[in-house]
């Protein structure tokens, strides 16, 4: 029963008792006394109706008043629930900025990550692409718990590369391995080709990642058919481009492991960039004089490179007719031109080769990284093998002297000689035979010899 009944009702039942009592008294009175009793009767029943009426009319008062009340607190209740409908939709709202806010500052922070992994290195873009059809690691699957993706990038000067980053997948590399093939080199060989630097591109990549590292392998402007054609300071570039890449994955704790040539893209690199991530440099198989080899061990007069007698192919004062074609072609403005004689090279077989590759790799005004080497500010690792009959005996020799005279920045450098009594031979030079494992095991030994890992 609402309130207003309530009231009505208990109104109603005093009033008919009131009303009931008088008609009763009167009829008593008025059997007793007569006209009088009447008269008496009908006074007492007006009397009756009139307090019936003003407790009606007091009901009614009260029966507004509480309509109005009521009235007023249905407003406040719409109001109420008017505003409690904005407020959910705002809160509704509010629920859906701060998740937008929440994925904005994800976002942000994933590019200052990326801005100042950048930042740190050259300004090289990349991207990733499918597997190339002609790469064919050829010895095994990779690695479980090991992630392979492949990549394209370009260098500040324009040009277009490839390579490859081998990860662990289950916790992030605390060094990142950059690799550096050596001349004509790439990495698409497997262990049933000639490539020059078989063992690094098809087992390298694989041991390590599973060991904990991450490696970047890079086919930089001078390989595969450019050897020989390239300006070394541009392939500094490449070198560079690789360091960036590998910064922004993250990897601010790099090593370079260079071969043969590759050897000496780093120690040029790292000599001149003197970058701080890089903390190490593996040297396998590096040269050391480029000039000198050209001048004396290629030009037949080294029985341990050149098969047979070849001194007589090569005409007296070589060296020093290549050096003056490559200085007057480049003073012509021709600088990629191909030098009129050939120049003689691996295994003293004549090739072609353009001016500006000439003075930059091979005459003394270039990079002799035996002279270069001094200038590195890392500790260095040099391995090569014994039987090697382009990485020798003197090159080793003049690497390490230079890189433990006074005034070298080298903090160390350590030499490993791999012992193998076969005769000497360029097969020795891409470790093809039973050093291989000794070569791998050599190189991790340092690593974490160093603490870089």
């Amino acid at each position: 029963m609402s309130k207003n009944a309530r009231i009505n009702s208990s109104v109603n039942k005093s009033a008919l008792s009131t009303v009931a009592a008088i008609v009763l008294t009167a009829i008593i009175v008025g059997s007793g006394v007569g006209g009088a009793g009447f008269f008496y009767a009908s006074n007492a029943a007006d009397a009756g109706i009139a307090e019936l009426r003003s407790a009606n009319d007091k009901t009614n008062s009260q029966l507004g008043v509480v309509q109005d009340e009521n009235s007023k607190s249905k407003s406040i209740i719409n109001d109420l629930n008017k505003k409690l409908s904005e407020l959910n939709a705002v809160q509704d709202d509010n629920s859906k900025l701060k998740s937008q806010v929440n994925d904005l500052n994800k976002k942000v922070s994933e590019l200052n990550e990326r801005a100042t992994a950048l930042q740190k290195g050259a300004l090289v873009s990349f991207e990733f692409i499918p597997k190339p059809e002609n790469l064919n690691y050829g010895y095994k699957s990779v690695p479980a718990g090991v992630k392979v993706s492949f990549l394209k990038f370009t260098t500040v000067d324009g040009v277009t590369l490839n390579g490859y980053i081998w990860e662990p997948q289950e916790k992030k590399a605390n060094f990142a391995l950059l690799y550096l093939h050596g001349t004509g080199g790439n990495h698409s060989g497997s262990p049933n080709t000639a490539n020059p630097s078989v063992l690094l591109i098809t087992e390298f990549p694989a041991l390590y990642s599973s060991k904990g590292y991450a490696v970047l392998g890079i086919n930089d402007r001078q390989g595969s058919p450019n050897a020989n054609k390239m300006n070394l300071w541009d392939v500094s570039k490449d070198v560079s481009a690789g360091v960036s890449i590998l910064k922004s994955f993250g990897y601010t704790n790099i090593v370079i492991v260079g071969f043969s040539l590759g050897g000496q893209h780093a120690v040029m690199y790292e000599a001149m960039y003197r970058d701080p991530a890089i903390k190490g440099l593996i040297l396998s198989a590096p040269v050391s004089n480029n000039p000198w080899r050209i001048q004396y061990r290629y030009a037949g007069n080294d029985p341990l490179v050149c098969p047979g007698n070849l001194k007589t192919n090569y005409p007296a004062g070589l060296y020093d007719k290549l050096y003056g074609e490559a200085k007057d072609l480049v003073a012509q403005g021709k600088p990629n031109a191909i030098l009129p004689d050939k120049m003689p090279y691996l295994a003293c077989t004549p090739i072609d080769i353009n001016a500006i590759a000439f003075l930059t790799y091979y005459s003394p005004e270039g990079g002799v990284t035996n002279q270069w080497i001094g200038k590195v500010p890392v500790p260095i690792l040099y391995v090569r093998d014994q039987a090697d009959s382009q990485s020798q005996a003197d090159d080793a020799k003049w690497m390490l002297g230079n890189a433990t005279a006074p005034g070298s920045l080298v903090p160390s450098i350590k030499l490993v000689t791999m012992p193998n009594t076969d005769p000497p031979a360029r097969a020795n030079h891409v470790v093809s035979g039973k050093n291989r494992q000794l070569l791998v095991d050599t190189m991790l030994s340092w690593l974490q010899e160093m603490k870089f890992g």
